[in-house]
């Protein structure tokens, strides 16, 4: 059912009515907005929503083993990992879930590795995008990105010392996230997403 909730904002969107469930209630009844804007050129060319989430879903869960596998490069029994990865039942049955999942695994496993690499090499800031790009497929890709990035400011404050890539990445995810946020503001009136008050009870 939640596929589905997806699905009735993509025609209304490709039909010219808006982000809205229903026409004339702007209401942001989703969470997923960049799995819809992905879904999006495809259905406006006729696809079938249900099959091209199907498998987008799994070429994204592959795109994530690829990342597992290229991450491992020089551990013995690197496929171990991409395999024990594979094997896990709920991996596969999300993969062709038609949810975005899929997505959201793949950027933020990306974001992470990227995150991972960027302390080891002193350079670079592309988690910096990945992460503000999860945050687009699921809220909760910023959080991920929240402890990770108040675990590099403690370094920081402990040691004195910042890099140029720190500020860079935190510039990215401020800009990029607040620029979400302000066309959120802007189209629905509301801060959060209705799941948030929805889930939370009110």
């Amino acid at each position: 059912d939640d596929a589905y909730i997806t699905f009735r904002f993509l025609d209304q969107w490709v039909a010219g009515n808006g982000l809205v469930y229903n026409v004339g209630e702007r209401v942001e009844g989703y969470s997923n907005f960049l799995w819809i804007v992905l879904l999006a050129p495809g259905h406006a060319l006729g696809l079938d929503p249900v099959w091209q989430a199907k498998g987008l879903g799994l070429a994204l869960s592959i795109g994530t083993l690829a990342l597992v596998w290229r991450f491992t490069r020089g551990w013995d029994h690197r496929w171990v990992s991409v395999l024990l990865l594979a094997a896990h039942p709920s991996f596969g049955a999300w993969a062709v879930g038609g949810l975005e999942t899929p997505l959201f695994t793949l950027l933020l496993t990306g974001a992470v590795l990227s995150f991972v690499h960027e302390e080891r090499t002193e350079q670079g800031w592309w988690s910096a995008p990945l992460f503000v790009l999860s945050g687009l497929a699921r809220p909760e890709g910023l959080f991920f990105c929240g402890v990770l990035y108040t675990w590099r400011l403690i370094a920081l404050l402990r040691t004195g010392t910042g890099r140029r890539h720190d500020w860079q990445r935190g510039v990215l995810v401020v800009s990029l996230a607040l620029a979400h946020v302000c066309w959120r503001m802007s189209y629905y009136g509301d801060l959060l997403p209705n799941t948030v008050h929805a889930k939370s009870m009110g």
